[in-house]
């Protein structure tokens, strides 16, 4: 499977990918609290798509996430992007 070919909902389906970065993912209206790690990856087909993982399962993964890795996901549930950005520093 691709990321072309996911649908939004939860999938078990496989999915191969390459993660070329993350990072930690901060409410600046709230002290900098920690919302998650934002992560960029991309697929076997060159499409790349914008990854997530929650703050209450950051530190499960976190120690296992290295930029250029490749990793299979098999269970995981997928949304539409929301297409409000805002630039910080």
């Amino acid at each position: 499977m691709y990321f072309n070919d996911i649908s939004p909902g939860r999938s078990e389906s496989q999915l191969r990918f390459q993660l070329i970065h993350f990072g930690e993912a901060r409410n600046i209206a709230k002290a900098g609290a920690f919302l998650g790690l934002e992560l960029i990856l991309i697929d076997e087909q060159g499409t790349v798509m914008q990854g997530f993982i929650s703050s209450n399962r950051a530190e499960t993964y976190r120690p296992h996430l290295k930029a250029g890795a490749t990793y299979t996901l098999q269970i995981f549930f997928a949304t539409r992007s929301k297409e409000i950005y805002r630039v910080a520093d």
